[in-house]
């Protein structure tokens, strides 16, 4: 049976994030602020 490779793929970023610097996750966090801003903007504006 193969090994899926979309979970192999996951274990593998989070194996990444795992031994990230710590400042790692607070600008994730602004990176992810900033594209549901930008997402939400552009849908209200019907775009």
């Amino acid at each position: 049976m193969p090994h899926p490779i979309g979970l192999f793929h996951l274990s593998g970023e989070a194996a990444r994030l795992a031994v990230a610097p710590p400042w790692v996750i607070p600008v994730g966090l602004l990176l992810f602020a900033g594209i549901l801003v930008i997402a939400s903007r552009t849908g209200g504006e019907g775009g």
